[in-house]
């Protein structure tokens, strides 16, 4: 009796092989599943887009993994979470070992992304962008529990991802009608709403910082714990310290103002190719490490011809040698749409960067 309800609950598929196969996945070993659940650290998941179509408004979040090699198969990662209306989800994955009969066959393991418990009041989604930010669809919806109508998982096979650069980046889109909201991430505490309100009132503030026509009144105790190099700023007897103003020259308005909320708050309005390097450029020079790799993942994952040389450019003069590589084999991999640009008439004096593209075409 208890192998019949098991291979009755077996309802979904995960491939072309027969269900009946006991090396697919079943219910009982998705108990498994959840008991060595681990959780994924260095992993980002920001808010990147919200559109609204006839009532129904889609959020879509984008979620960089990097290292994917290190995933072990069978073990279910959670890493983040996303509140839909008053429910808390947490974002999952799964490398799942298909064991293919055919060694010709590379389709060696499948990836199950999903949210868990399952939203009844959200239409969800899931693609992996590979190279040259193509979209790749799941080729099933898969069932992970034993309520065969509460399916939120998603596969993809790993022979179509080309992870050799070691990330996983994804896109969740979540549907729901417009009295519902969508957030990423669980309020555990007040604490950083307590800090952007300080920011925003600007109560208390003991230095301003000025760029082009406006000024920020910030508290050099924030700056310091966050970046070394306004540590080192008001540590020293420098002029910024006695007079408690900092002029900032190369970036413009919005980039510094967002980068004061990350500063104070651990988060920005959703990012721009253009706003996520004028920030990536300020993260380097003031020592911000984490919001340099955030831009920097987010920059890998929307290069286009309008942004690419500008990327380039940034990236080559801070340093930021993957970055730099990826955007080289970008621009070599559609050199033909670039040189009609009017940019890369400008571009091309830069010739060393130049030289960097032959050599790789070479």
């Amino acid at each position: 009796m208890e192998s019949e309800r098991v291979k009755k609950s077996s309802t979904y598929s995960l491939g072309n092989f027969d269900l009946a196969d006991k090396r697919r996945l079943t219910v009982m070993d998705t108990m498994k599943y959840k008991k060595d659940a681990e959780e994924l650290a260095d992993s980002i998941l920001y808010l990147e887009e919200v559109s609204e179509d006839k009532g129904d408004i889609t959020y879509m979040l984008r979620w960089v993994v990097r290292d994917y090699s290190r995933f072990m198969p069978g073990i279910q990662y959670h890493c983040h979470y996303i509140r839909i209306g008053k429910c808390i989800h947490s974002l999952k994955v799964l490398k799942h070992d298909t064991k293919a009969k055919d060694i010709r066959d590379k389709r060696l393991y499948s990836i199950l992304l999903g949210l868990t418990p399952a939203s009844s009041c959200a239409n969800i989604s899931f693609v992996l962008i590979g190279r040259r930010n193509k979209e790749i669809r799941p080729q099933n919806k898969v069932n992970l529990g034993c309520n065969p109508d509460r399916k939120c998982f998603f596969e993809f096979a790993e022979s179509d991802l080309h992870t050799d650069h070691l990330e996983l980046v994804a896109l969740c889109r979540i549907t729901v009608v417009g009295k519902v909201n969508v957030s990423p991430g669980i309020e555990k505490s007040t604490i950083l709403q307590d800090f952007e309100a300080l920011y925003n009132s600007g109560l208390f503030s003991d230095v301003i910082l000025c760029i082009g026509g406006r000024e920020f009144n910030v508290h050099k105790a924030v700056l310091a714990a966050r970046s070394p190099v306004f540590a080192a700023m008001f540590r020293n007897e420098m002029k910024e310290n006695s007079e408690n103003r900092i002029q900032i020259e190369d970036s413009n308005e919005i980039a510094v103002e967002e980068l004061l909320r990350y500063l104070y708050a651990e988060k920005t309005i959703p990012l721009t190719p253009y706003l996520a390097l004028d920030l990536f450029e300020l993260a380097d020079k003031y020592d911000i490490q984490n919001l340099k790799a955030e831009t920097v993942d987010y920059l890998k994952c929307n290069f286009s011809v309008e942004n690419i040389l500008d990327i380039l450019v940034a990236a080559d003069l801070h340093d930021e040698r993957a970055l730099k590589a990826e955007a080289i084999e970008f621009i070599s991999n559609n050199l033909w749409h670039l040189l009609k640009t009017a940019k890369w008439k400008i571009f091309r004096t830069n010739l060393e960067l130049v030289d960097c593209i032959l050599a790789y075409l070479s």
